[in-house]
Parts: structure tokens; sequence; C-alpha cells
């Protein structure tokens, strides 16, 4: 959590709270989840895009993104909640596969935290050992997703070096 020194202040976007991609919540992509306490005023502003056709009230960037089905950027938050597991089963030396579980939310108003809405996403996944280190391709399946906010019902992820 952020904890401001004054009650007034408002966390910049660099330093707020992230989840989505391949260190976090795997069924969305990186960065990409909405905090839950914003999610109404995305609705609407999804909606305002997907239905405006003169443009007005929406810029011609967030008009694409909504005509194409795709989220809009995330804010980040003031406080995250993430929890995540993981069983890997060895295929040979170097190959293992993953099953994981990512449990998580973010929430803008750190007063407004419930962890009944954290979110779910369930997935499976390739790791391989290479001469450059360790590689891992997973795809996340969103249990639940939230379709007025275009949310993703699956995502993929590669990484090299770390997983």
């Amino acid at each position: 959590q952020v904890f401001p020194l004054d009650s007034e202040s408002v966390t910049i976007a660099p330093k707020r709270f992230y989840l989505g991609g391949g260190t976090s919540m795997r069924g969305y992509g990186e960065n990409e989840m909405i905090p839950q306490d914003q999610r109404d005023v995305v609705a609407a502003q999804t909606a305002l895009c997907a239905s405006v056709l003169s443009g007005l009230g929406c810029s011609p960037q967030l008009q694409k993104l909504v005509s194409q089905g795709i989220m809009l950027p995330s804010q980040g938050a003031q406080i995250s909640v993430l929890f995540r597991a993981e069983l890997r089963v060895p295929l040979s030396k170097a190959t293992e596969l993953g099953f994981f579980a990512d449990f998580g939310n973010l929430w803008f108003d750190p007063v407004l935290i419930d962890l009944k809405y954290l979110r779910t996403n369930l997935g499976l996944g390739l790791r391989i050992i290479t001469p450059v280190g360790p590689a891992a391709f997973d795809v996340g399946f969103n249990l639940n997703p939230e379709y007025r906010i275009n949310e993703p019902v699956f995502a993929p992820h590669f990484s090299v070096g770390f997983f």
C-alpha cells in the first residue's frame, strides 16, 4: 500500500501499483488490470467511446482501442493484493509443465479494499532451461472477465530469465 504523508496528496502514476502480466496476474496483459473501485468509471468511458460517432467526449486514441475490443489503459492504484500458486511437473531434465493460479486486485482508494473482490486467473505453461537462462511460455485465463470494460478471456506470456 502507498501511505501518503498528506491526506490530500495523490500518488503519481509511475509510483502506483499495477497488476497484469507474466509476473503477476497472468490472465491479463502487462499492467492491464483496472482497479476495482475504478471499474464503473472505466465502463462508462468504454460505453461512451463505443457509442459516440462524432468523437465528442472520447479521444480518437481511446475510441480506436474500444473499437478494436481493447481495454482502456489502467491508471494504477494505491493498494494491491496478490496471491500466486504454481505446481510444476517435470517432463524431462530441461522442461517442466506448470499449472498456476493467481488471485489479486487493485484499489485506488485504500478505504474501499474488500478481499471478496479478488480476481482469479488460472493457467498453464511450459518452462525450458536454455543456454541464456530459463524460458517460460504461459497462457493465463481470466475466470470472470468483465466484458463491459473489454477484459480479456486469456493472455499469453513469454519470458526469459525468470519464472
